[in-house]
């Protein structure tokens, strides 16, 4: 920030590096929060329940993807958004359920959702989740494991 005032353009690194220490002082603060409020009594509504439920099956679907030797790399950080109904359906009983939750996922840029156009033959459209590789920072040992696939492309 002391850049800004001295009135010089930044480098591309600068910015970078500034805005990486802003998401991690945010990470923190944000972090900090939810104790505070957990620690008041204040719980958490239903969609922020559902959104860290579903980041958990997330979290292991990725893992469970890079135990497989047969998933292509560039299907890491990607899944099919009825396979992850298939995988909460204990939990959500209708996919708008569980929507909720990925709404509120896809509003705090852990992940984003596309829709796939339906074919020629007709059907369904397809929705796919593409998972933000940051989702996994602190994840036992799965950043580093998904960062060596040179495949895997970067959030952007």
């Amino acid at each position: 920030m002391s850049h800004t005032a001295n009135n010089r353009k930044l480098t591309n690194d600068e910015v970078r590096a500034m805005l990486e220490y802003a998401i991690t002082i945010e990470r923190y603060l944000t972090d900090h929060a939810f104790y505070a409020f957990s620690a008041m009594g204040i719980k958490r509504s239903p969609s922020e329940q559902a959104a860290l439920y579903i980041l958990e099956k997330l979290k292991q679907i990725i893992l469970l993807k890079l135990k497989t030797p047969k998933t292509p790399k560039t299907d890491l950080l990607t899944i099919d958004h009825q396979e992850l109904y298939q995988k909460c359906r204990g939990r959500y009983d209708t996919i708008q359920k569980l929507d909720k939750g990925l709404n509120v996922l896809v509003m705090r840029n852990y992940i984003r959702v596309k829709e796939i156009p339906v074919g020629e033959q007709g059907g369904r459209p397809k929705k796919i989740i593409e998972i933000n590789p940051d989702l996994l920072d602190g994840t036992s040992g799965v950043q580093s494991d998904v960062k060596e696939h040179a495949a895997v492309r970067k959030w952007s």
